[in-house]
């Protein structure tokens, strides 16, 4: 596996487990109400969010995408 293709690999990989914790974070501050679960819901989505913008970014540098 080229290193290119571990990169594509782990961003893909940190995405769904970002919005998968994301998900259960809100899940569960909707059971329990507590904050501190939605706050980790939040960041995580976040995180998510942002790792769409940095693997566009990276897929056209890595010439993946066009320009």
């Amino acid at each position: 596996m080229s290193l290119r293709s571990f990169h594509i690999f782990f961003i893909c990989v940190s995405f769904v487990l970002s919005v998968m914790v994301g998900a259960w974070g809100i899940v569960d501050y909707r059971r329990g109400h507590d904050a501190s679960h939605l706050y980790v819901g939040l960041v995580c989505l976040a995180t998510a969010i942002l790792l769409v913008v940095y693997a566009t970014r990276a897929f056209r540098k890595l010439r993946m995408l066009g320009p």
